[in-house]
């Protein structure tokens, strides 16, 4: 049967470096048929030749002395039999520099997922001629373990990437520009803090209190016993923050907070060592209290009504306010504001209508606001007119109108009248209770003079716009001390006719028959 050569030395691992020695082991399975009877390490520096030692073949490992400081070296391992090479060299080759270790190694855990580390450079000795060019971190524990190079001269560097609340330890070695690495450090261990919470939700509120829920901090390593949770919670536009402390347990309610007022919230695992990561920030709000009974701000018209009311306490910038309104027995409306006071028009005269307000914000909605009732004026009526003849024409006028449309709330009617000659202030009125009389007798009027007289209808949200006016003439006093007499000339022909005229002034008139005999 033909021999079966064994493979080559395999995982060729430096360990122990010194400044002039280190350790050497290697893998390797002998399968063959025949048996090895030793290992030589080769081990070179760049441009140089082999120098061997030798192993014995039940041994794979070798103490490497006599070196040079500060020199890097190439170091590979063949398998032999009796004086011939009887297996390939071990590739690649372990490259190794001569450096002492470094140390001062720190170690500060900077986040559940990373740990910043700083270190004092080795002491540089002997006549070797490697330089520094850099570092090699390498971490454990065998689950999440890991080795990162930093170029250059730098002594300190942040380990990321690392699970939370899990112990590391960590060791530091120089490295050469041909990439070999020197002794390593003094292992130092530290653990990475907790992970944030995650999935931080805010959920139903009320005036004074939001509730939140949240995914608890994984405890992977357990390096420290999470012994609760903390909740966080600010004023988004400013001021003191607040915290309470928790079983994590959720949902969680947080109470005593303020109405319509926007948080910002945020959850941190604690531990008998210290917190962890506090969670991303979530926005909260709580829910307004109910809004002020509305006013009428101003006079309504025929078909507008202005409401005011008091602003709701809290700053939360998404408050609006729903005004809702509807007449007595019809389908309601409704529009939002973020004002304190609104105009709503497209109305129906002399309607009324009971309105509220609700405040509302991202929390939530309010109660209505107690309602309250207004009207709008009445339409115009029609123009006056003279009804019918007065009894006494000279000092009396009778007038009539008709009921405006849409006054089915009017509770009477204002009659106004003043002198057509004057500057048209309205000297005289008079109140015509009821919606059903629709007329009235004007009295006490000069004799011959000509009036301006409207109507308007009055509700209770008062007087709708006045009609317009209409103008009507008083008679005439009858003539005072009227006689006929003869003319005293020509008795058969003239007669004489005087009077005095309503102001008292005397007249007269001489009335010729021409046909008299």
């Amino acid at each position: 049967m033909a021999s079966k050569i064994p493979a080559a030395p395999s995982n060729v691992r430096i360990t122990n470096v010194q400044s002039t020695q280190l350790d050497v082991n290697w893998d390797h399975t002998n399968d063959g048929i025949q048996v090895l009877t030793e290992y030589r390490v080769l081990y070179q520096t760049a441009g140089t030749t082999f120098t061997k030692d030798t192993a014995n073949a039940n041994t794979k490992s070798l103490t490497i002395k006599g070196l040079t400081a500060n020199t890097d070296y190439s170091v590979t391992v063949i398998g032999w039999k009796n004086t011939e090479i009887f297996t390939d060299e071990s590739n690649p080759p372990a490259l190794v520099a001569t450096f002492s270790k470094p140390t001062s190694v720190t170690l500060s855990p900077s986040s559940s997922s990373s740990i910043d580390v700083t270190w004092h450079a080795p002491v540089i000795s002997g006549a070797g001629s490697a330089t520094i060019a850099g570092y090699k971190i390498s971490w454990t524990p065998p689950h999440n373990s890991g080795v990162k190079t930093v170029s250059g001269t730098a002594t300190s560097d942040q380990i990321t990437g690392l699970n939370g609340n899990t112990a590391y330890s960590v060791t530091v070695a120089a490295m050469s520009s041909a990439s070999g690495a020197g002794a390593l450090s003094d292992s130092k261990s530290a653990a990475t803090g907790i992970a944030k919470p995650t999935a931080l939700t805010t959920g139903d509120s009320t005036s004074s209190t939001i509730q939140v829920t949240w995914t608890k901090s994984p405890s992977a390593g357990d390096a420290v016993v999470i012994t609760g949770y903390e909740l966080a919670w600010t004023p988004a536009t400013g001021g003191g923050s607040m915290m309470a402390t928790t079983d994590g347990s959720t949902p969680t309610t947080i109470s005593g907070l303020n109405s319509n007022t926007e948080y910002t919230i945020q959850v941190i695992a604690t531990s008998g060592s210290g917190n962890g990561d506090a969670s991303d920030a979530v926005t909260g709000t709580t829910v307004p209290l109910q809004a002020s009974q509305p006013t009428n701000s101003s006079n309504p018209t025929i078909n507008s009504i202005t409401l005011q009311w008091t602003p709701v306490s809290g700053d939360s910038p998404s408050l609006k306010y729903n005004v809702k309104w509807n007449p007595s027995g019809s389908t309601g409306s409704s529009t939002s504001v973020v004002e304190t006071s609104t105009t709503i028009s497209g109305l129906n005269a002399s309607t009324i209508y009971n309105f509220t307000v609700t405040a509302v914000n991202y929390g939530g909605r309010a109660d209505p606001s107690d309602p309250a009732m207004f009207s709008t004026f009445p339409n115009q009526t029609n123009s006056p007119i003279l009804s019918r003849p007065s009894t006494n024409r000279t000092t009396q006028i009778n007038v009539e109108w008709n009921k405006p449309s849409g006054g089915d709330d009017i509770v009477d009617y204002v009659v106004d009248w003043w002198l057509s000659s004057s500057d048209g202030s309205i000297t005289s009125s008079y109140v015509v209770p009821g919606v059903a009389t629709t007329a009235y007798i004007i009295e006490g009027l000069t004799p011959g003079e000509t009036y301006d007289v409207t109507v308007k209808a009055r509700n209770s949200a008062g007087a709708g716009q006045p009609s317009p006016s209409a103008k009507h003439t008083t008679n005439p006093d009858p003539v005072k001390n009227f006689t006929v007499k003869q003319n005293s000339n020509e008795p058969d022909k003239i007669l004489d006719l005087k009077w005095k005229t309503p102001n008292g002034t005397g007249d007269n008139i001489t009335v010729t028959n021409n046909n008299a005999e």
